[in-house]
C-alpha cells in the first residue's frame, strides 16, 4: 500500500507523458487521473474497497494493456461488477492480465457479458486456485480476435484440452501459455485443433525447449514452424 505522501506524489510524474506504468502499491484514484490521456499500459495492485477500480470511472482513451494484481474475494466481486461496462471507459483496451486476483467462475461469467471481450487480442489468467471447470467456461466468452491466451493454473486436467479445442472463439489463437499438467495428449489435441497456433509456452515442464518438444511429442509442431518454450512465471 502506498503511503498518503507517496500516492500524492504520483501526479508530479504526469509531465513525463509516460505510456507505461507499473505500480506495486494502491494509489488514490484521483492521483491516477493525470495519466489517463497518455498511458497505454498500466499494472495496478488491487487493494482497499473500490480504491483501484474507481480509477476507471473516467475514460482512459489510449490504454491498451491493463494488468491487475492481487486482491481478495471482495475485489473479485468489484471486478465482476465492473467488467461488463469496462469497455466504456477503456475503449482501446485489447490486453487484460489478471494475476492472482482470486479469479473465479464469476469473472469468466462477467467476461461473457462484456463487450470488452470482442476486442481482446490477449488474455492472461494466472491463479493457482483456478479450476479446470472454470477455465472450460472460456468457450462461452465471445472472443472474436483473441491471439494470445495465458492460463497460469496448476489445476488443469487433460479433459480441459477438449473443451478448449472445441471452442470456436479460440480458433484465432496464435500463442498459448499452459501448464504441463494438461498432458501430452491434451497438448497434441490443442495443436491439431488451433489452426493459427505458432507459439506454445509450457509451465512446470522440462527446463529447455528441446526437452519440452521431446517430452510432449511436439516435433511435428516445431517442424511446421511452431516454437516451444518453457514458461517460468
Amino acid at each position: 500500500m502506498f503511503s498518503a505522501d507517496e500516492s500524492a506524489s504520483l501526479p508530479s510524474l504526469a509531465e513525463l507523458e509516460l505510456d507505461n506504468m507499473q505500480l506495486w502499491g494502491v494509489p488514490q484514484p484521483g492521483h491516477l487521473a493525470p495519466f489517463r490521456e497518455h498511458l497505454q499500459s498500466l499494472s495496478l495492485r488491487l487493494g482497499g474497497k473500490g480504491a483501484v477500480l474507481a480509477a476507471f470511472e473516467a475514460p482512459w482513451p489510449k490504454l491498451r494493456h491493463l494488468r491487475l494484481v492481487g486482491g481478495n474475494a471482495g475485489h473479485t466481486n468489484e471486478l465482476t461488477d465492473k467488467l461488463p461496462s469496462l469497455h466504456e471507459t477503456l475503449p482501446a483496451c485489447d490486453i487484460l492480465d489478471l494475476y492472482e486476483t482470486s479469479t473465479r467462475a464469476k469473472i469468466i461469467e462477467a467476461l461473457v457479458k462484456s463487450p470488452l471481450a470482442h476486442g481482446l487480442t490477449g488474455l492472461r489468467l494466472h491463479d493457482a486456485r483456478l479450476s479446470a471447470q472454470t477455465l472450460a467456461s472460456l468457450e462461452q466468452v465471445p472472443f472474436t480476435q483473441l491471439r494470445h491466451l495465458g492460463l497460469g493454473a496448476l489445476r488443469v486436467k487433460p479433459s480441459l484440452a477438449k473443451k478448449l479445442a472445441d471452442a470456436a472463439c479460440l480458433k484465432t489463437l496464435e500463442c498459448l501459455e499452459i501448464d504441463a499438467r494438461l498432458g501430452k495428449k491434451g497438448l497434441s489435441k490443442l495443436v491439431e485443433a488451433l489452426p493459427r497456433l505458432s507459439q506454445l509456452a509450457i509451465w512446470n515442464g522440462a527446463p529447455s525447449a528441446e526437452e519440452l518438444t521431446s517430452e510432449f511429442g511436439l516435433e511435428g509442431f516445431v517442424e511446421a514452424g511452431g516454437t516451444v518454450q518453457p514458461r517460468l512465471s
